[in-house]
């Protein structure tokens, strides 16, 4: 019968023993675990999930599960040597705070690891009725899809730490409860579907409307605004002024050769070219009308003096010394 160290270096889906105390001791914990835990963040659940990952992935889960006891490893100097590298692990992995009250002497990679869980995960049952009334009173209100939906689903994880967890449709209906009204026609669509849809995909569709919304809304805002330069009196375009009609240059040279001869005409008939002009009808182009003096008065030297009567003597100096108004 083959020794249990042959069978599994012959067989190639035995479990290989795992990498030595040197090769952890190499080990970039930060590379494997990206998150430091911190009460504030409420970062539990992520930061659990790459520790455990990490421990797996080593096959050392026997140092943080209690089912080998350290005492009694007391003489096997490279296990003792591994256990000492996860619990460099785990105090590189959370914050300051976290580190001060687990920290203790000689301690095990075990009770490091309790020590971490119980600041989260002590008094189960107060958490999980703190966590799941403020799981369903929470509303969106001026909070993002995103920010929205992520704390949601924190403090779901939450619940479900502390013995409470919550169904995925549990999830979906109190989403789709807490949104705004604008998401109206969304919360319509979504609660009709058969089946039910998951979390996930709720979210992804809230995102897709939420970006929808946005962008119909900055085309109204600039359709707005192009109308209202269109219709402003400043935008309006200003008719350009006709151009001043210009002669064409002959035309003046015709109109400078017709006053000359006007004019040489004028002297030949003694200045009666008006006369001249007024007797054929329309004077030539160019020339300057006559002007005209005031219209003789047909009564002028007409009106004379009526002889005075016998009886009546002059009314200016007949007599000298006498009124004329006594005459």
């Amino acid at each position: 019968m083959s020794s249990p160290s042959a069978s599994s270096g012959s067989n190639p889906f035995a479990d290989p023993a795992p990498p030595s105390a040197s090769t952890l001791v190499m080990l970039n914990i930060r590379s494997h675990v990206p998150v430091v835990l911190n009460s504030d963040e409420g970062n539990f659940r992520q930061w659990r999930s790459f520790i455990e990952l990490t421990i797996k992935k080593f096959r050392l889960l026997d140092h943080i599960d209690g089912t080998v006891d350290a005492a009694a490893m007391i003489d096997d100097a490279e296990w003792l040597q591994v256990d000492a590298c996860v619990v460099s692990w785990l105090y590189t992995t959370v914050s300051k705070e976290i580190w001060n009250d687990v920290n203790r002497p000689n301690a095990t990679a075990f009770s490091v690891w309790n020590a971490i869980i119980g600041q989260f995960l002590d008094n189960s049952l107060q958490r999980a009725v703190y966590a799941q009334q403020e799981f369903h009173s929470l509303f969106q209100g001026d909070m993002g899809v995103a920010e929205y939906c992520g704390k949601l689903k924190r403090l779901a994880d939450q619940l479900y730490d502390c013995g409470a967890a919550v169904s995925d449709t549990a999830l979906v209906i109190n989403t789709l409860q807490g949104l705004n009204n604008k998401f109206s026609q969304a919360i319509a669509v979504l609660s009709t579907m058969t089946p039910p849809p998951t979390f996930l995909y709720t979210k992804s569709y809230l995102l897709q409307e939420e970006h929808r919304t946005r962008h119909s809304l900055q085309m109204e805002a600039q359709t707005a605004l192009l109308a209202a330069a269109t219709t402003s009196p400043a935008s309006r375009p200003i008719a350009p002024s006709p151009p001043p009609s210009q002669a064409p240059a002959h035309g003046n040279n015709d109109r400078r050769k017709k006053r000359k001869a006007n004019d040489g005409r004028n002297r030949q008939t003694g200045g009666n070219g008006g006369h001249a002009a007024q007797a054929g009808g329309t004077p030539h182009a160019g020339t300057t009308p006559p002007q005209w003096g005031p219209a003789p008065n047909p009564w002028h030297s007409v009106v004379q003096a009526w002889p005075m009567p016998p009886w009546r003597p002059s009314v200016l100096g007949s007599r000298p010394g006498v009124s004329p108004l006594l005459v």
